[in-house]
């Protein structure tokens, strides 16, 4: 059984290597279509949106936006994005909460966020716009040196077929682990029993 319980172990930590890769790779998987910096002064203005970002799907599938902060300091930032096709008429649109917030020994929040979403092979265009914490606070301001980051990628392999796969192999290692300590508990038992009886 001794055996069988380290098999049991180096299977499991290879397969789980196997996963963190796989996990790793589908997460950097994406071919980018477009990557597009926007001044966050054009928030908080009312109606103001930025230019159309135009991008091409060449084939139907998947698709990620990101979007990134990496500005962001002890504030927040409200995105929405829309996305238009050929004739000017909204298909999809989504939200996105990006927050950073630290102090000396602390961090919390996130500076980017993405969105996994699906379109028809096209040509299509995404409008941004939104708010932060301080045009709310303070009205509209010159904040140029602040910015986000719009990528939009193909390609992209979903991390949820990794994850399924990842949770059944645990299930399978505990069921397969339990078994184990079923047979040994049967043979203590038959050992028992034969020495009882001896």
């Amino acid at each position: 059984m001794k055996g069988r319980n380290q098999q049991l172990l180096i299977f499991s930590v290879a397969m789980t290597l196997i996963f963190g890769v796989l996990m790793t790779w589908s997460h950097f998987s994406g071919a980018p279509i477009v990557s597009v910096e926007v001044p966050e002064r054009v928030f908080g203005q009312e109606q103001v949106k930025t230019p159309p970002i135009r991008f091409t799907q060449d084939k139907d599938g998947p698709l990620t936006m990101k979007i990134t902060g990496s500005t962001l300091n002890n504030s927040w930032v409200w995105v929405k994005t829309v996305i238009l096709d050929t004739e000017d008429i909204a298909i999809q649109e989504h939200d996105f909460d990006l927050s950073y917030y630290h102090g000396p020994d602390w961090s919390e929040g996130n500076r980017s966020d993405d969105w996994i979403f699906r379109l028809p092979a096209g040509e299509y265009k995404v409008l941004v716009y939104g708010e932060n914490e301080q045009t709310q606070l303070n009205g509209p301001r010159d904040i140029s040196g602040d910015k986000l980051e719009v990528e939009i990628q193909s390609g992209v392999v979903l991390t949820r077929y990794f994850l399924l796969g990842f949770i059944l192999f645990l299930l399978l290692s505990l069921r397969a682990k339990k078994l184990t300590t079923d047979d040994r508990e049967n043979e203590r038992a038959a050992q028992f029993r034969q020495d009882f009886l001896a």
